[in-house]
């Protein structure tokens, strides 16, 4: 089964099978493959028979008058039936005179599920020739390739090896130890081979680590990967994968940080044509939200930028922990070496001089690129099975409840698809549990293939498999499992002896469903799945749609969990660094409050809206209070000091007669600087109640408290109370955030004043580096917001990297 292309260099169109005159561009379409004379011979006289050069011609050896209708289209008529293997079909298609694709059909799809996946290509197989001898190290691998799906010939002698090679191309050369003193044979044929053809045939070969001599030989020889000989088959066979995916990974994603547009343009067109996938961002000050969108395997970045350099801008995309090893290379004209250095230092990895020869842009890249991928799977396989490269159920969890700790949840796409083998618990009795092990491997092997770097994929049980994606939407993740369950179809899976057909039921949760809870999503997206085997008999897909019925209201329900969290200590305090502009040393964090109650999640602005309500507000601003002393209190214990946390406190506060007292006495129980707490307050809440406020603050300040008005907007009324009130801090309002023009003139005006009365000026809500580098020209002590760093259930932030 395969896919066969021959293209003439130039050639830009092909003309498909499902509709008159469908463009697609040769990327959508399998490795090319050396092609039997015999089935090329036919398809030829197959294209000699059409009159217009456009069109479809079948050949079939066994049903000669079968007529042109695909027996894919066929297959899709009878959805709910299963058809035999049918007798191999040969297709072929011509758009132009210069091209020819050939296909081979061998299977009919399984029923596919409403709506219907466009058409999935078979693509060939990739192929290893490995020259050993039939016992050691082959006897161990051999079965996991091809199990991993690879198509493996063992060869016996080194002739063997070359005049195989002489007419067939492989995607992988593996020599054993018993053949590394005919290193150089092997190795002096492939560099003439590969001069040529396009096909560079890489080498791994095995040999003896300690012996210097060896590896010598084997890296003159052209050896790509020299494996030690005492690495267990698990550790070779990852080794061999990587290798693979190195040779047939051309997807690079790469980011170009160029303010010059010609330059900008240069840069991705070399990259594109070298098959990776590029994005130009020609305002520096936009770089932190592209990332966030594109997610770079690497950064090239010229060095000299208005607004803000190279350097400058490296430093702050090494704050973002999932950036940090993100390699970030410089092209610059700079010749200047000491520049060159204070480039690296800020966290660069490499330093390019423009102008740059195409190749030398294409291979600093790729070979980069690369080694951040490997690093990134290297880490990521301590927690993988090796065979199918699959998480843990742990590690997929972990990962599940990291991305539902996030302030917007609107902003969450994507969701988690439960994929489970129909029949799973008879397919047990008969394989057995190492079986249905081996089985549920293979699938799991089927679907990394699928997915994208970014998504995790991870066992559940045995013969199901569980997928976590924030890069498709629910329609993307639908046509996903759809291709995988006619990929799955299509193939037959030997376990033990035994040929296993599968068919594959599947059930979806999004995060837009708001669920809080990771196992509460993994439940409804089973729940899904279920519902998809019971209601169409099995092999379907199903997303998960809340019940409605006789539920009731949201305010009742957020009533009942407030009390309830009250009463069980059941809320969630989630940390927000809150960064100064220049350096003061502080370790500053907002406390935000969160709650989960069953499959609902509530923001703090919902919590104090529900409270105000009920009169609640009170009992929530001590608990928040009791709860922040504590975590003082340990991390004093931990001798791990100089924390201060900001408490959002309501206006209802303000008439709690006792609540000063309460906090003096509760901040020597536990022996506790008053200053490492301060009191937020909204200015709104103040001008209403401003009789309680005054005597309030002086209580407070004379305690020791740290004070801090928040949505702090400048207008007359605004700054005399900010003249008389004893406030330490003035926390901005968002509309402050993009100030131009007159606003802007205001904000100079607010930030002065709150200067001359020695307060210190904060904006929140920054998310990206722009607003950063205007607040801090216009004199902005702190900035805190998704561009520092998303709020977090731990105290984590590295302040002294921040002021870098």
């Amino acid at each position: 089964d395969g896919l066969i292309e021959l293209v003439i260099e130039g050639a830009d169109e092909l003309l498909v099978d499902n509709g008159p005159q469908s463009a697609l561009t040769r990327d959508h379409f399998g490795t090319i493959m050396p092609v039997p004379h015999q089935l090329l011979a036919r398809a030829h006289d197959s294209l000699a028979a059409q009159d217009d050069g456009f069109g479809e011609t079948t050949y079939d050896s066994a049903v000669p008058n079968r007529g042109a209708e695909p027996s894919y289209l066929a297959a899709s008529k009878a959805v709910g039936t299963t058809s035999a293997a049918p007798t191999p079909v040969v297709r072929a298609y011509g758009a132009h005179e210069n091209e020819v694709e050939i296909e081979v059909d061998s299977l009919v799809a399984a029923p596919v599920a409403q709506p219907p996946p466009p058409r999935t290509q078979v693509v060939a197989t990739l192929r290893v020739f490995y020259l050993a001898p039939e016992a050691g190290m082959f006897s161990e691998l051999a079965p996991q390739l091809t199990a991993y799906g690879l198509n493996v010939d063992r060869l016996d002698s080194t002739e063997e090896l070359v005049d195989t090679l002489s007419s067939m191309t492989a995607d992988l050369v593996v020599i054993d130890e018993a053949f590394s003193s005919q290193l150089d044979l092997v190795g002096d044929f492939l560099k003439t081979l590969r001069q040529r053809t396009t096909a560079r045939m890489p080498i791994v070969a095995f040999a003896d680590a300690h012996d210097l001599s060896a590896r010598i030989r084997a890296m003159r020889a052209g050896v790509d990967v020299l494996i030690p000989t005492k690495t267990t088959p698990e550790a070779a066979f990852l080794k061999l994968k990587e290798q693979l995916a190195h040779e047939q990974a051309v997807d690079y994603r790469i980011m170009i940080v160029e303010d010059d547009r010609s330059q900008a343009f240069f840069a991705e067109s070399v990259l594109r044509k070298a098959g990776m996938e590029t994005l130009a961002v020609t305002d520096p000050l936009r770089t932190l939200e592209a990332l966030e969108n594109f997610k770079p395997d690497l950064i090239l970045m010229d060095l000299y930028m208005p607004g803000i350099d190279g350097m400058e801008l490296t430093a702050i995309i090494r704050e973002r922990d999932e950036f940090i090893s993100t390699p970030i290379v410089f092209l610059s004209g700079e010749q200047d070496s000491d520049k060159q250095f204070d480039a690296l230092s800020a966290g660069g990895d490499d330093f390019l001089n423009k102008p740059i020869r195409p190749k030398h842009l294409i291979s600093a890249v790729t070979n980069r690129a690369h080694r951040a991928r490997l690093l990134r799977a290297r880490r990521e396989s301590k927690s993988r099975d090796v065979v199918s490269g699959l998480f843990d159920r742990s590690v997929l969890l972990d990962k599940l409840s990291s991305a539902l700790v996030v302030e917007d949840r609107d902003a969450l796409s994507g969701g988690i698809l439960f994929i489970e083998i129909d029949g799973a618990a008879q397919l047990r009795e008969q394989l057995g549990l190492s079986g249905m092990d081996t089985l549920t491997n293979q699938l799991g092997s089927q679907l990394r293939e699928l997915i994208r770097p970014e998504e995790s994929a991870a066992r559940y049980s045995d013969g199901s498999i569980v997928l976590l994606s924030q890069a498709r939407n629910v329609q993307a993740l639908f046509e996903l499992a759809s291709t995988l369950r006619q990929r799955v179809a299509l193939q037959a899976f030997e376990i033990a002896g035994i040929t296993i057909q599968l068919n594959l039921s599947a059930g979806i949760c999004g995060f837009a469903q708001a669920l809080a809870e990771p196992s509460a999503m993994l439940n409804c997206a089973e729940r899904a799945m279920n519902q998809a085997r019971l209601t169409s008999g099995g092999d379907r897909i199903a997303l998960y749609q809340p019940e409605v019925g006789a539920a009731k209201s949201e305010a009742v329900l957020l009533e009942e969990s407030i009390r309830r969290a009250l009463k069980e200590d059941g809320f969630q305090l989630m940390f927000q660094p809150i960064v100064a502009l220049q350096d003061t040393g502080e370790e500053q964090y907002e406390v935000l409050l969160r709650l989960r109650s069953g499959d609902r999640s509530y923001s703090g602005a919902q919590l104090i809206e529900g409270a105000n309500e009920h009169g609640l507000t009170q009992e929530i601003d001590r608990w928040i209070l009791s709860r922040c002393m504590a975590t003082l209190d340990e991390r004093r214990r931990q001798g791990r000091g100089g924390l201060r946390l900001f408490v959002n406190q309501s206006g209802a506060s303000l008439k709690d007669t006792q609540r000063i007292a309460w906090l003096r006495q509760s901040l020597e129980t536990r022996r506790l600087d008053a200053s490492t707490l301060c009191l937020e307050f909204r200015l709104s809440d103040i001008m209403r109640e401003l009789k309680l406020a005054v005597p309030f603050f002086q209580a407070a300040r004379a305690l020791g408290l740290k004070i801090t008005l928040g949505d702090f907007e400048s207008n007359l009324t605004a700054l005399q109370v900010l003249s008389y009130l004893p406030v330490d801090n003035v926390k901005l309002a968002d509309k402050y955030l993009d100030a131009s023009g007159s606003l802007r003139e205001e904000l100079k005006s607010l930030i002065a004043a709150a200067h001359d009365g020695k307060r210190r000026v904060i904006a929140a809500r920054v998310d990206n580096a722009q607003s950063a580098s205007a607040l801090f020209s216009l004199g902005v002590d702190f900035i805190q917001g998704n561009f520092v760093q998303q709020p977090g259930a731990e105290l984590g932030f590295d302040f002294q990297s921040s002021q870098r």
